[in-house]
């Protein structure tokens, strides 16, 4: 369990990261994966690809948590993002692209970084998420549009 711990931790927690936006949260995540990995092997469950159980156990409990902090902390959410924008700095692009990584839905967010970051085929990416291929590439060319129209109105 280590070793495969040391192999994907950094992968996974960037992976977080780009999907919740905030490094206290992905590693939240991450502990939380992990935890049920464990416990799903004490229990004798068989994982066939423990790293793409990895994979899709991260952007599922990435989703729910910004599903449920983005209720939680809506207004402080809406001030730091008004707040942010003023004082971004144009020279760190990874801010730049996190921002607007942030603008697109959940749905959106996680396609993208799985398919364009991650190199995940549309199929797998179907898999992790439990979603038919056709909409994976809907949000794809959705998100990727989005992201694209945004990353022009900010330059």
């Amino acid at each position: 369990m280590e070793t495969l711990y040391r192999t994907y931790k950094n992968w996974l927690l960037s992976l977080a990261y780009r999907l919740t936006g905030n490094w206290d949260l992905a590693a939240d995540v991450l502990h939380d994966v992990f935890t049920r990995f464990l416990a799903e092997q004490a229990k004798g469950a068989p994982i066939r690809s423990p790293k793409n159980w990895l994979a899709k156990s991260v952007t599922n409990r990435a989703l729910d948590y910004k599903r449920l902090s983005w209720y939680r902390l809506r207004g402080f959410l809406e001030d730091w993002e008004r707040w942010r924008t003023v004082f971004r700095n144009e020279y760190e692009e990874q801010d730049a692209l996190e921002y607007l990584l942030k603008k697109l839905t959940p749905r959106e967010r996680v396609v993208l970084v799985l398919r364009d970051m991650e190199g995940y085929s549309v199929h797998e990416i179907s898999e992790m998420l439990d979603i038919s291929e056709s909409t994976v590439r809907v949000l794809s060319k959705t998100g990727r549009d989005k992201f694209i129209k945004l990353r022009q109105n900010n330059l």
